[in-house]
Formats: structure tokens, sequence, C-alpha cells
């Protein structure tokens, strides 16, 4: 994202059930962010989280499941899914990223961050 000109970056979504990531990455980076949650509530605190001036460029709050969730085409620079993924069937998430892939703008990129573990199922007890 680094490469591109700050000025050709000017929509992202936020797909992690929560603020962090559109306060400390994207509202940094882009104009305008949309966020999806699964809970009215979680979206309701956004604006207290965020501050009014950063929740001022959070165009659009989508209230949905990702399983439910249709982009627009064409429409972001970056989707960004953090630590949901386990939420949805495989089924799901194969067809969130096909519909994910057509909202991207050219050059657009789809980051998916989540934990892993070998071990089978681990609980982090530190950020749980």
């Amino acid at each position: 994202i680094r490469c591109r000109a700050r000025a050709e970056l000017s929509s992202g979504i936020n797909a992690e059930y929560g603020g962090r990531v559109t306060k400390g990455l994207l509202l940094n980076i882009f104009d305008r962010v949309e966020m999806i949650d699964t809970c009215q509530e979680h979206l309701d605190s956004a604006r207290e989280y965020l501050g009014d001036e950063l929740f001022s460029r959070v165009s659009v709050q989508h209230c949905c499941g990702l399983e439910d969730f249709q982009p627009k085409p064409d429409h972001y620079d970056l989707v960004w899914v953090q630590w949901v993924i386990i939420y949805l069937s495989d089924f799901d998430f194969i067809e969130l990223l096909k519909r994910f892939k057509k909202s991207l703008k050219k050059d657009g990129y789809i980051v998916v961050k989540d934990n892993i573990t070998n071990k089978g199922c681990e609980m982090d007890e530190d950020d749980s």
C-alpha cells in the first residue's frame, strides 16, 4: 500500500468485529472506512471509541454477518479481515473472498489476519 500515493487510497473496509484496526491503521491510510459487525451495539460504540473526528470518516457501518455481506463491486482499495474467519464455514469463507475480490479497485488488496496453531485448540488468556 505504501507504494501507491496517499491521494490514490480512498476507501477501505474493516471486517474485524471491533475498531482497533479501523482506529489504529485504516483511518491513518484511507479517507473513508466502512465497518462490518454482527452486533449493532458494537457499531454504536464506535463513535465513542474512535472519537468524533475519526468517526466522521466512517462512511458506512454494516450490521450483518460476513456470510450475508454483499460489497459493492470495484469499490475498495483494501479489505481487512481479522479474527473472524473461524466463525464462517469453509464454503462461506470462500464465497466471501470471491465477493471481496470483485469489490476491489484495480491493484486493491485483501488482508486476512488470523491466529493459527498446530496443537489443536489453544486459548490466549491475555487477549480473549
